[in-house]
């Protein structure tokens, strides 16, 4: 399902002072809560993905996985 405001207070602020909320607001359509099942595929050809996560401390951390074309899969 698309997302109604799909950036924080902090993504609005950033595209804001680098003058880029004309840029943001037209990309911001592909911004949903799941996975479009046309990109299914796509995703399980790719040999790397960055993921976001919270700790128990609400610490934020990126993690990168990498693996072999098929180590990850789409549902």
């Amino acid at each position: 399902m698309k997302i109604q405001e799909p950036f924080h207070e902090g993504e609005l602020a950033v595209q804001e002072r680098l003058g880029l909320c004309t840029e943001a607001k037209q990309n911001s359509g592909v911004i949903a809560d799941s996975i479009v099942k046309g990109a299914f595929r796509f995703i399980e050809q790719q040999r790397m993905a960055v993921i976001g996560s919270i700790d128990p401390d609400e610490n934020v951390w990126a993690s990168v996985l990498v693996g072999q074309e098929g180590f990850m899969q789409a549902a």
